[in-house]
């Protein structure tokens, strides 16, 4: 193949690729906002906002999360005077 060649198959691959990127991207844009009218309309009803932790199984809150923690390492570095 010669390099007018190539490039032309680049070109064309590039232009394949972000129609792609494009098309998933105006996709994922619908599903948000179905998501968010849905949300919406839920808001306007009942007058909550919907907690959407309890569809997704690995949130968590803050307060929730349990840490191992090396007490010794965490005495070393707030007693580190440098």
């Amino acid at each position: 193949m010669t390099k007018s060649a190539l490039e032309e198959n680049y070109k064309k691959k590039v232009v394949e690729y972000e129609a792609s990127k494009k098309l998933i991207m105006e996709e994922r844009q619908k599903v948000f906002q179905d998501a968010f009218k849905t949300d919406l309309e839920l808001y306007k009803t009942s007058g909550t906002i919907p907690d959407h932790r309890q569809t997704t199984p690995n949130s968590a809150l803050l307060e929730e999360i349990q840490l191992d923690v090396d007490q010794n390492e965490l005495s070393k570095f707030f007693d580190d005077d440098s």
